[in-house]
């Protein structure tokens, strides 16, 4: 968190006059930011933290994420082979291990088993696939 400048309030204000006022107003006023900015900044939060996906957009998880962590993933594979992928796991013997033990969600719901297939309805806006390895690793898979 940035620490507070009493300067930046400017015209003689400190932080405890703005105590009052709430967070919410103070982040949008402070730092320019419009409330719907500011709700769907908190939308996006809430999701990576509940580990809710599903009513995310294209947008949304292209804002979340960076493009570039982004990889190519086909329709119809095993939930082994997308892990792999996607880069959670190095080998089939350690995604496996990983799917077995509970570490690994897709786009917010536990996998525990080894045969589930990844099918064309299991994308979010028929686009990404989001891999939850963890408690913070996330890895997004893009449909070829």
């Amino acid at each position: 968190m940035k620490d507070f400048n009493m300067k930046a309030f400017g015209n003689g204000h400190t932080a405890r006059d703005f105590s009052s006022v709430g967070v919410q107003s103070f982040n949008t006023m402070n730092y320019g930011y419009a409330p719907q900015e500011y709700e769907r900044a908190k939308k996006l939060a809430q999701s990576l933290f509940n580990n809710k996906f599903e009513d995310l957009t294209k947008q949304d998880i292209a804002d979340l994420f960076d493009e570039q962590d982004m990889k190519e993933v086909n329709v119809d594979i095993s939930i082994v082979d997308i892990v792999i992928s996607v880069g959670a796991a190095s080998s089939k013997r350690e995604a496996r291990e990983f799917i077995t033990s509970g570490a690994v969600s897709l786009n917010g719901n536990k996998i525990t088993d080894i045969n589930q297939i990844i099918s064309a309805d299991m994308f979010i806006d028929n686009t990404y696939v989001i891999i939850k390895r963890g408690k913070k690793n996330y890895y997004v898979g893009k449909k070829i």
